[in-house]
């Protein structure tokens, strides 16, 4: 198993590591992301720009990872994942999944991709030839809500992501009406924002 953020390693390397990781593999799949020029708002994106909390991200990564070996019983499972400024045709992100078969290895790659756009903190910036910016926020599902607590993203009810809101907009004597945008996130002592 296999796990980065940053720069991407050479792929062909990655699948010969993977090849030589059991002799049970009879499938791989590989999952290859990358910039396109009409992004989600913006038509003439130059470039995406990637951060993450990199503590988070790879913790997640790891335990999405796991996940899948055990939900698709993978031989090996490789996940990268670029961060910074990346053109339009430069790739982005690699899931490489090893199984016997390749249903599974087809499925677990879907899961990981579709995991790591719901749970993973990396955000991505489209940003235009002419220098517009946007902040994507495609991949997080609208009817669910997320809190991360020690790295581990917990799902909550609808009821309670009202509860939260009713409490926030209480607190900052809000009427009702102003857009909220909430993210709870563990992070490091050091950091002051919650």
């Amino acid at each position: 198993m296999r796990i980065k953020l940053g720069k991407l390693d050479n792929l062909a390397e990655m699948i010969d590591e993977i090849k030589k990781s059991s002799d049970n593999i009879g499938a791989i799949v590989i999952f290859i992301g990358v910039v396109r020029r009409k992004g989600t708002v913006l038509d003439d994106v130059e470039i995406l720009h990637y951060e993450a909390h990199e503590e988070i991200a790879k913790e997640m990564l790891r335990k999405i990872a796991d996940e899948a070996v055990k939900m698709f019983n993978l031989e090996d499972v490789v996940i990268e994942h670029f961060v910074g400024d990346a053109k339009v045709g430069e790739e982005t992100v690699y899931i490489l999944t090893a199984a016997k078969h390749r249903k599974q290895a087809f499925m677990a790659a879907e899961y990981i991709i579709d995991e790591l756009k719901y749970r993973v903190p990396i955000w991505k910036k489209e940003i235009s030839r002419s220098g517009l910016k946007n902040w994507v926020k495609e991949g997080r599902p609208k009817k669910d809500f997320l809190i991360y607590i020690n790295g581990k993203a917990i799902d909550v009810s609808e009821k309670l992501k009202m509860k939260i809101l009713d409490l926030v907009r209480e607190e900052l004597d809000l009427s009702g009406n102003e857009k909220i945008e909430l993210k709870i996130y563990s992070r490091p002592q050091n950091w002051e924002e919650i």
